[in-house]
This record gives C-alpha cells, structure tokens and sequence, in this order.
C-alpha cells in the first residue's frame, strides 16, 4: 500500500521541505505545523533543523491496517529540534486517528542527540509504545501522556545537559512511567499513576532533582533508585512498595509515603540515604526494611554488598506494624541454581544427603517455586530413583531458620499421585507453591503444605536427600547428577515498623515520631538485627513532616496584606502558600472592589511567588486574587490595600523562615525596598554558626544576601538560631534551622563523555552532613588528567578532568575513576572518543637500513 501524508488543512510550510522516502518523510527546513495533520509514514527532523507545531494542532497517526496485537511503525523521530507551543485552553494531541486499546499503535517522538534544545509545551499524547524518547537537552510542561505500550518517558542523555519536566501527567502506561537510564533530571509537578509497572526509576547514572510530585497506584514499585536522587514534597502512596532505593543515594524532604501494599522504604546495601521530616504510615509491610543486599542498577541481580548508611530523622512512623502482607512479586534474580552435587549407587542406597544454606535479602519466605531433575547429565536409566520399604521420603526440602519445613518436593513411592511416578530420568519437575506448616497423615497422599506465615531470619536450609531409594543399576553403579535451577521466591512483610537484615553501625533512627506503639517487641523485627541507634523518640507527631499535597486545595497570600500600603509605580511582589495539588496558579488584579479583575499573570508554575511592576495609581484601593489554572473554584482573593505615593522606604522580607537540609549550606535572601527613597538596613545574628556575606547596606529596590551555615566541629542534630534584620523604621527576623547528619559524599555525576570536540569537564563533589570529607581520586589510564586528585572539605568542591587527545586510541576510549573518602567510595564513568591525526611523513625516498637508529617516525 502505498504510504502517504494527508493535510486535513492547509499546511504553512511549503511541500518542498518535504523530501518523501518509502516508509518515511525528511523534513530538511525549519517547519511549522499550524494546522490539523494527519500522518500516516514517519516524520524525521533532520540535524539543525527545528520542526514547530503551534496550539491546537490535532496529529493524528492512522495506521488503520494494524492489528490490536502489533507495534505501530509510525513515529516522529528528531535529530534537530521541536517546538510544541500548546497552551492549556489549546493543548497540541498526537493519537491514533481512531478508537483503539492498542497501546503501541505508534512509536512515539524520539529526540536524539542534538545541540539545539527541543521544547515541548502543553501535549497531549496517547497509545505510543514510547512516548517520548529524550536522549538530549530538552523541556517539558504541561504534558498529557498516557496508554502507553512500555514508557511514558525515557530518558537516555547522550551528555549532561539538563532535562526539565514541569506539570507532566503520566498515567496508565503498561511499562515504567518515567524511567532514567542516564541524565541530569529536574522534575516539578510531575504525577505519574495506575502504571502496570515502577512508577519512576532513577538507574544508576541517573541524578535526579524531584518536587511537588506524587506517584500513586502503580501496579509495581511507586520509586526505585540507583542513582542520584533529591526529592522534596513527594506523595508516594498506594503502589506496591513505596520506595526502594537499593544501590543509590537520596535525600529525601518533607514527604508522605503511605498505603502502599507492602514496605513504606526497602534500603538496600552500598546505598546512601538521608531522610528528614517525612510520614511513613499504614503501609501493609513494614514502614522501614533495611538489607546488606543490593542491586546496581535496574537489571542486575540481588547480590549481598556492604550495609548501607542511613538517617531519618524527624519523621514519623505510623501504624506500620498492625498488617503483614504477602508480596505476590515472583523474585528470579536471588538464588542461583544448585547444581554441583553427584552421587552413586547400584540397587537400594540408604541415607544420601546434602545440604546447602542459603540468605534472603529481605522478609520472609512465602512462596517458592523451583525446577528439578533427579538426574541432569548422570547415567542413563529408564525411572526415577524412588523410595522403598514402605518409607515416605521427600527428595527435596527448605527448612527456615527454626527448623521448620516450610515446603518439599516428595520422591516417588510408586504412587501414582506423586509428582515423579512414572517419570524417566533426566525429566525437568517444575514446582511452585506456597510454604508453611506441612499436615502430616497416615496417608502419604493426603499430606498437604497450609499456607503459613512462618517467623524467621532471612538463613533456609535446602536439603537434597533420602532414607532409601532404588536406582536400576546392574553390573556397575550409576552415577545421579541431581539439580535445582530456576529458583523463584515471594516474600511476606511486616508485623513491625522496622526490619534490618544489615549491619546497623551506619543506621541512625534518632528523634522520630513513632505513633500509636506501644510495646517495644513491635518497633523491630526480632528475627533481624535489632541493634539499632533509637535513643530519643518524639513525644508528638512531627506536622512539618508531611507532603503538603496530601492536604486539600487551599491557597493562602502573605503578601500584599490586607489594609497595607503599596507604592505606586513600585515592583509589587506577590507572596502566597499553596497546598494540595496545584501545579500551575494565574494572578489577577481588581481596583473596583472585585467587580472586574484584570490577568497580571498566568499559567505561573506554582512556587509561591512572583513579581509585577504594577500601574496602580496613589489614592486607589486594590484586590489581589490567585486561582488555580485547572480549576477557578480553587481561589483565594486579599484586600483592600491602599496605594500611596512613591517616597517612603518601606522594607520587606519574602521568606520567615529559613531551613537547611541535610546537604544544603548557602542559601539566599532578598531585602525589598517596596517604597521610595533609600532603605538602609543592617543585619545580626544570635548564633555563631550562622556566617552572612554582609552586615548592612542601603536599597533603592532590592539587596541580596547569601547566608551560609557552619557545620564544623557541630555534633549531630537539629539547630534552631535567628537573622535580625533592622531598618529606621521596622525591625524583621528569619528563623534558622540546621540539621547536623554524619558525613556523606554526594557525586553530582555518574558519567563523563567527551565527544571529538570537548577536551575538559568539572563536577562537583559535596558533603551532605557535617565534618571533614578527605578524598583522593584514582584514574588507571594516562590520558586523563585530574586536577586536583585530593584533598579535604567541608561543604564541597570542584575537580575538573581534561584528556590528553596524544594519548588515546583511536574511537572509544573508557575508565572508571574512583573517588575515595573517609566515609566511602564512589565511581564516576569516563569515555572520550579518539580521532586519528596523521604524522608528518619523515620517510625517506630512498632505502637507508641505518635510519631506524635515528629519531624518524615511519607509518
């Protein structure tokens, strides 16, 4: 058939920058869709090239010939730029030109590398196998992504360019909803939901930077990271477990991770995790599983590694242990096989038996599935060994660490009810079922596994054996090579707040609420490590230790007040509080006591503040009023507030408070002259830890100062301390908070790439917590350059790394740098790419055996 674009409407840009291809079209100049499009081939950018579609545009993707069961070929792929200038009353749609459930009707857009940024503002997108593939420096707001066959969003960075996402609604994909193989992300309003798969994976040469964003619903895990991860005002609630971070680090801020079907957090081994001020509550499993097990990153297995740091203070951990759960997730990536044994025999043999031990990362055992051979690669013979006189014998068992049965695999007794009766050798078993208590009768075929959650540490017992059996030897004895491969398991969680199958030394849970508990037995599970740092409880719910957007709708003003005055002609700052799910707000003003508003901004990201030079005219009495983009009826109006004449200072301080994190040590504030004139001001503080870049100065409109905190020599723990701000005519302060962790090392990379053109990089290592970091890096090849390769801080520093271009092979050339510390090492990817350059020809015309002795370069 042949394959065609139709234009439903006139097409601004002229046919000839269109070149057709047999199953696609190259678009070869800058191009503007401003009109309805229906496309039914592929559409490539070509390289500088920047395709833009207007507000409005419907894209439709007809592939009316393909089944429910196939993958759509059609697909935009971008090897320059795309501008998508959708608003939110005229979002832009890409979908199927027809009703369908097929998920990967279409491939998706597909931004390769490039060095012009793409742009994407207010999609909607539907039924694409990947809906946007990003491989390079791009943003993206106001998105609509849904019913997608495996990503909602993939994100591969070729460089370390930044990639924003701002208000992205991902939902319903069958695969991860946004998923970070590589990249620096910066994530803001995000909400990712009902996925039959994670949530968000971050892997590990993915960092991240996460806000105001919620992950609700999702059949799999809400979070899983092995990467870098920052969050803050993070909702995570009603996946299966709420976060895992196995391998990475994260500091996590002001979030509810609650409801999820089994644990609240699963820590894994070699990670680096600091939580502050954060709600964990009513999870089925545990609140808090910790384990010296970990996975590097989204496709290895779960193998046992050092145990990980972890500090979570301030938080609050809420009726976590009154439910257990079974963890319906089949795990096939923590037992390998067992197929090293061998044993012999010729007619009955008596009393055969190994044994093997084997760990589990985390829970209790409460399903196994397995497959077994009573003889894979052993002597030939026409049966199964099987059991005689009259002896019941399972061939196959796992006992927990009480001693307990919990499952078993029985030998034949020439029964045919018996799963091995009658079977060859050298024929596969598979076996899958639940464990617990085994009912014994008189009758072996009634004999029966109840499903039972049986307490236990994470230590089993398999055991391969039998009392007698039978093997049809004649004149010589036959040897049995018997194997158990292909081990899946299931686990339960919970019955406490707390589990730990690691070494606690670097596991500090000091100064958390722990709510309705009562008995201590419950706080920690008995069967783990129960040596944990809980000195000091909160006596009370900690209410800063929430995720606002679990709170209703609600938008409070702080500024303008009401019955203050404003000066005219003044850059009039816009203060407000929001809760609740809000990612965008629009700002309207009144001079007529609310009868007619006039739009001073909208579709403003909603982050508490914004500023307008206003028109306003002295004697005239204002209204300020803030609503939700998404819904009107979420608003909230302030005033009257009077205008007066430009010539008075007037002094004002946006923030009250300011809060720093494990991890942060500068921060910034403004002092505003709202009136006219000078305002002189000066500044002071009542602790000794807080360090200001100045101490007085003047404004005509605005000062800016940078307020640093000292953590030297500072126990750890939480610090309260006051800034006074003072003027001729007010008197402000800003509360100071610190919070004083244990040193720990934050990488701002994973990787390093330089292409044939970049010959030097930095990055940044910082110490999230207090003390002295000492470092030194290591590199095992000579082409790259470390300056400098160690040293110590306290808050952080920048090495930059440069390549000696004399000393590559030509194409790729990798390495890993180790970065070590006192509190641990990391590892940063390096690759550089070689080009040839040729040498001067030195050799001479004529032949002279004596010119190899001299300095000649020959090829």
């Amino acid at each position: 058939m042949e394959i065609r674009v139709i234009l439903t409407k006139y097409l601004t840009s002229a046919l000839a920058t269109l070149t057709f291809l047999s199953a696609s079209t190259t678009i070869t100049k800058n191009t503007t869709w401003s009109n309805d499009i229906t496309l039914t081939k592929s559409v490539i950018v070509n390289k500088n090239i920047i395709l833009t579609i207007k507000k409005g545009v419907n894209i439709f993707i007809d592939q009316s010939d393909l089944s429910i069961e196939d993958h759509g070929h059609i697909g935009l792929s971008i090897l320059g730029a795309i501008k998508i200038e959708g608003t939110v009353d005229s979002m832009v749609t890409i979908r199927p030109s027809m009703i369908t459930s097929n998920n990967n009707y279409w491939t998706g857009i597909t931004i390769h590398e490039s060095k012009t940024p793409s742009k994407i503002e207010f999609l909607s997108l539907s039924n694409a196998r990947s809906g946007i593939d990003i491989k390079s420096k791009a943003t993206a707001r106001g998105l609509i992504i849904e019913n997608c066959g495996k990503n909602g969003i993939y994100i591969e960075s070729a460089t370390n360019d930044s990639i924003e996402l701002n208000n992205i609604d991902i939902k319903r994909s069958d695969g991860v909803g946004l998923f970070i193989q590589k990249g620096n992300v910066f994530i803001d309003w995000v909400s990712i939901h009902d996925c039959k798969s994670i949530g968000l994976v971050n892997n590990n040469y993915g960092v991240v930077d996460i806000n105001n964003t919620r992950i609700i619903n999702n059949k799999d895990n809400g979070i899983v990271n092995y990467g870098n991860m920052t969050a803050y005002n993070l909702s995570v609630k009603e996946n299966r477990h709420g976060i895992i971070i196995s391998s990475g680090f994260s500091v996590i801020t002001n979030g509810s991770i609650s409801k999820n079907r089994s644990n609240g957090l699963l820590i894994g081994g070699s990670s680096n995790v600091n939580i502050e001020g954060v709600t964990i509550e009513q999870n089925k499993g545990y609140g808090l599983e910790l384990t010296d097990w970990s996975q590097e990153d989204y496709s290895s297995l779960w193998l046992k590694e050092k145990s990980p740091s972890v500090g979570i203070i301030h938080s609050n951990f809420i009726d976590n242990y009154k439910t257990t759960v079974l963890d319906q997730y089949r795990y096939n990536n923590i037992w390998s096989d067992w197929n090293d044994i061998e044993y012999s025999g010729d007619g009955w043999v008596q009393n055969w038996q190994e044994n093997i031990h084997r760990e589990i990362p985390f829970g209790r055992i409460g399903w196994v599935g397995f497959q077994y051979n009573s003889n894979n690669g052993g002597s030939e013979f026409s049966w199964q060994p099987c059991t005689g006189n009259s002896v019941w014998s399972p061939i196959f068992e796992i006992q927990n660490s009480r001693d307990q049965t919990i499952t078993y695999l029985p030998a034949p007794f020439q029964c045919s009810w018996n799963p091995l009766a009658g079977k060859n050798s050298n024929t596969w078993i598979k076996y899958g079922d639940f464990v617990g208590n085994i009912d014994s009768s008189d009758s072996y075929s009634d004999w029966i596994i109840n499903k039972t959650d049986l307490a236990s540490s994470n230590r089993y017992l398999l055991k391969q054996y039998f009392k007698y059996a039978f093997l049809p030897g004649q004149d010589s004895s036959f040897a049995v090579k018997p194997d158990v491969t292909d081990f899946s398991l299931s686990f339960y969680h919970g019955g406490n707040e707390v589990s730990s199958y690691s070494d606690n030394s670097n596991i500090n849970l000091n100064s958390n609420y722990w709510g309705s508990l009562k008995k201590e037995k419950q706080l920690a599970n008995l069967f783990g490590n129960t040596d944990l740092a809980i000195d000091t409880m909160l006596a009370s719910f900690n209410k800063d230790g929430l995720s606002n957007l679990e709170s209703d709708n609600d938008i409070t003003i702080y500024t303008p007040s009401k019955g203050l005055a404003y000066q005219e002609i003044k850059l009039l700052e816009v203060g407000w509080h929001a809760s609740g799910w809000m990612p965008m707000v629009d700002i309207f003003i009144s001079v007529d006591n609310g009868d007619t508003w006039e739009s001073i901004g909208s579709d403003i990201i909603n982050n508490g503040k914004y500023s307008w030079w206003n028109n306003l005219i002295v004697g005239e009495k204002f209204f300020i009023k803030i609503e939700d983009s998404y819904n009107s009826n979420n608003r909230t109006i302030v005033g009257p507030c009077d205008v007066i004449e430009n010539i008075t200072p007037l002094m004002q301080i946006e923030i009250n408070e300011l809060h720093f994190i494990t991890g942060e040590n500068e921060k910034e504030f403004s002092i505003k002259n709202i009136g006219g004139g000078l305002l002189e001001w000066s500044l002071s503080s009542n602790v000794n830890w807080i360090n200001l870049n100045r101490y007085s100065g003047s404004a005509k409109r605005e000062s800016f100062c940078k307020v640093e905190v000292n953590r030297t020599g500072i126990r750890n723990g939480k610090y309260n301390g006051k800034i006074f701000i003072n003027s001729k005519s007010d008197e402000k302060h800003i509360d100071v908070s610190m919070i004083v962790a244990k040193p720990s090392l934050y990488i701002d990379t994973k990787y390093l790439s330089f292409d044939s053109t970049k010959n030097s990089q930095t990055f940044n290592m910082k110490n999230f917590g207090g003390g002295t970091m000492t470092w030194e890096i290591l590199s095992d090849v000579r082409w790259l350059i470390v300056k400098p390769n160690r040293g110590k801080f306290i808050t952080g520093k920048t090495v930059g790394i440069s390549i000696d271009r004399s000393k590559l092979r030509v194409g790729n050339n990798n390495t890993t740098l180790k970065i070590r510390s006192n509190v641990g090492e990391r590892t940063i990817e390096v690759s550089a790419f070689g080009t040839k350059t040729p040498k001067h020809d030195t050799v001479k015309s004529t032949f002279d055996p004596w010119r190899w002795m001299y300095n000649y370069d020959v090829y």
